[in-house]
């Protein structure tokens, strides 16, 4: 394993009919084959040092006398020897001198730089410098079969064909491949609405001493990047040889500014304008900028786009389809279909994107075709703020609100007038004052940018603006400071949506006041949500024997165990696991600001709840606001069927209990009534899903058990037959058998 040192030798052995002249070696660098400029040449018996593993390529160049007669050989051989151990390898090359064409086929490019959008020139040629002429290959032109020597350039990816120019080769016709048609197709015109994918120059054939140019004008597409690459071919024949032979030309690279692949959503088919913002139930419109993707200018591609919702978690894998070859433009057609969550059952993988209000969409790219992307864009939709009571954190009915533009940027000059409010496609107007209903949403999606406040008048009883800050205001709400509070702000950039929400005043705290949030905003049932409810004493005095009473929504249930305060075991609540809580926090001091937490359980019922949790605390006459958090129960693999788990292991301890040390013992077949059966695994364990939930007969296949092995009758539920057991299965349960 050391480095050795080669010495390399080159000649020519006698008895051949001509003499290579000029023989030398070449230490071929780039390994194109190639004898380069600037590339080593190796003296006679001139060494080169290889470590272990190394390997490199050489060439022999030299010259043929034009005395040279068609029918004479003569042979090169190439040695080389290493030094370390005198090994010696050799190899030996035949010239047969023929009648033959040559071809050297060349492009070249009008710049080594440009820009999207640009015009780029390309130029081809064809020399044959052979002593015969290159004869035709079969083609097609304009319908008619015929036979030509032909110089085809194609369109390069991410760009789209200009112009071509005759040729400066007397007799040369210019022909044009058209998208769709045959390799060997072309067409002397261009047809209206064509698009053409590659232009070519003919000649019945290309005399010796001869060349054959071309050129054409392509401009390069507004969303290309990196580099436009191209390689010319010439389509060519011999009378020696059978079928079409072709010669390649060098490639060009002409470089561009990088710019990263992009993603948008629209408002409909068009594509016009990006939009940001979308209605549940109406169809999303994705499209991808990459001209990365465009790895075959000759056909429409296609890349995998993910679409996943915030809220919902739902994710959806469509395809995108190339608006046309060569665009680098990828579209999801006809569209991505949504559905409210709230009334449809999310299920990925289904076609159907469901979200929710207030929901974000994120639609992504990684890889297309092989190549590396990255690019995402997100969407929000039905963005809707929300009146609500600062205390009970339960949405207000009948508040008007108001937008209004303060400079009159977006209003055509009106300041302090109404602002311009648009639908989420971005062109039907939309009124600028709305009353809340019930759920005390309002919505402005569309507004142009510029400085808007928000007027809320608030039904009786209520009062805007809110005394209570924001770091104070129900967890979950989305303020703005200042303009949740009826101050300016400010949209810029493209349209936006004006969603925050808007807190009113019921009446005054008593300078008690409480905090509830939760660790989550959706859950599905059979999943854990932990509450906290921070509490603080601005009343300026002790406060002793102080309550939190909390209210379950429907299907939540208080997890026992679980209560702590400021991190500290607290005793469980009155009401046992709800859904009325009294937690008893004792004394709070002046300023203080405990905080309770608490774990609850998702079970059945909660989907049809409302998913708000409130509570507020006591202290003997003063009571703080109510505070609320909501959790979205949203559709999922819930369902009333049931589970049964369970072990087969040798008790050989004898208590009728598996102890330490007491094996499982796989490779146990258990059945059900129906013929249903689980195999046990290495550490004994089987188990059963989706059962109906009624009294099931669990068997054990005896024969399966090992040699030797005999069942123990554990409880009355086996029947006093020791190889099977009653299961009594209810909605939902998970049984141990």
């Amino acid at each position: 394993n050391v480095a050795t040192t080669y010495l390399i030798n080159s000649n020519v052995p006698g008895g051949g009919g001509f003499t290579p002249g000029q023989v030398q070696v070449v230490q071929d660098v780039n390994g194109n084959g190639v004898a380069d400029p600037g590339e080593p040449v190796i003296a006679q018996g001139g060494g080169i040092t290889l470590a272990t593993g190394q390997s490199v390529n050489l060439l022999i160049t030299g010259t043929i006398a034009a005395t040279a007669l068609p029918g004479q050989n003569a042979q090169l051989t190439l040695t080389a020897t290493g030094q370390l151990q005198g090994a010696t390898a050799s190899n030996t090359d035949t010239l047969n001198i023929v009648n033959s064409a040559v071809l050297q086929v060349n492009l070249a490019a009008s710049v080594a730089t440009s820009t999207p959008g640009s015009s780029l020139g390309l130029t081809a040629s064809a020399s044959n410098t052979g002593n015969a002429a290159a004869g035709p290959v079969p083609v097609t032109v304009d319908g008619a079969a015929t036979s030509l020597f032909v110089l085809r350039v194609p369109i390069p990816a991410n760009t789209a064909f200009a112009s071509a120019q005759r040729s400066a080769t007397p007799g040369a016709q210019t022909l044009y491949h058209l998208v769709g048609a045959a390799a060997n197709s072309y067409v002397s015109v261009v047809p209206p609405g064509a698009v053409v994918d590659a232009v070519a120059w003919a000649l019945p054939g290309l005399a010796q001493g001869a060349t054959l140019t071309g050129q054409i004008t392509v401009t390069i597409n507004a969303n290309a990047s990196g580099a436009i690459t191209d390689t010319v071919s010439a389509g060519w024949s011999m009378s020696s040889q059978s079928g079409a032979l072709s010669a390649v030309s060098n490639p060009v690279s002409v470089g561009l500014p990088l710019r990263p692949a992009s993603i948008n959503f629209y408002p409909n088919a068009g594509y016009g304008a990006p939009a940001n913002v979308n209605l549940a139930g109406n169809p999303l419109f994705v499209q991808v900028d990459a001209a990365v993707c465009n790895v075959d200018p000759s056909q429409a591609l296609s890349v995998p786009v993910t679409l996943t919702s915030k809220l919902t978690g739902d994710v959806e894998n469509f395809t995108a389809v190339e608006t046309g070859p060569n665009t680098g433009l990828f579209r999801i057609l006809p569209n991505v279909p949504t559905a409210n969550a709230a009334t449809h059952t999310v299920a990925s993988g289904d076609g159907i994107l469901e979200v929710l209000q207030n929901d974000l969409v994120t639609a992504s790219i990684t890889s297309c075709g092989g190549v590396r992307v990255s690019a995402s864009t997100t969407l929000l939709i039905d963005p809707a703020g929300v009146v609500y009571d600062s205390k009970t954190n339960q949405p207000v009915a009948g508040a008007t609100v108001q937008l209004i533009d303060v400079t009159g940027a977006g209003n055509g000059g009106n300041a302090g007038g109404p602002a311009k409010v648009f639908q989420a496609d971005g062109v039907t107007a939309a009124p600028s004052t709305v009353t809340t209903g019930p759920d005390g949403s309002y919505s402005f999606l569309l507004v142009p940018p510029s400085t808007y406040r928000l007027v809320v008048t608030p039904p009786a009883g209520y009062a805007f603006l809110s005394k209570l800050p924001a770091a104070l205001q129900p967890a979950g709400r989305l303020i703005d400071t200042p303009g949740s509070y009826g101050g300016s702000f400010t949209v810029t950039g493209a349209a936006g949506p004006v969603h925050f929400d808007l807190p009113l005043d019921a009446g005054a705290t008593g300078g008690l006041l409480i905090q509830k949030t939760a660790n989550k905003a959706a859950a599905v049932v059979g999943d854990f949500v932990d509450y906290a409810v921070r509490v603080n004493n601005g009343t300026g005095i002790n406060l002793r024997g102080t309550e939190v009473n909390d209210s379950l929504p429907a299907g939540f249930a208080y997890v026992r165990g679980t209560a702590r305060l400021n991190g500290a075991p607290l005793p469980d609540p009155a009401g046992d696991t709800g859904p009325n809580l009294q937690f008893a926090l004792g004394s709070i001091a002046a300023a203080a600001q405990p905080t309770l937490t608490y774990r609850v359980r998702v079970g059945v019922g909660a989907q049809g709840g409302s998913g708000i949790n409130t509570a507020q605390a006591q202290s003997g006459s003063v009571l703080s606001n109510r505070a609320s958090a909501r959790v979205q129960v949203v559709g999922g693999v819930f369902s009333n069927k049931a589970y049964i788990i369970g072990k087969v292991y040798a008790d050989c301890g004898g208590g009728g209990v598996q102890q330490p040390g007491d094996p499982g013992i796989p490779g146990v077949r258990i059945y059900l009534e129906d013929g249903t059966y689980a195999v046990t695994d290495e550490d004994g364990k089987y188990s059963f899903y989706g059962l109906t939930p009624r009294t099931h007969i669990v068997k054990v296949d005896n024969t399966t058990l090992p040699a030797g092995a005999s069942l123990k009758v554990l409880s009355s539920r086996n029947a006093m037959d020791a190889g099977s057991l009653f299961a009594d299965l209810t909605n939902g349960e998970l049984f141990k058998a």
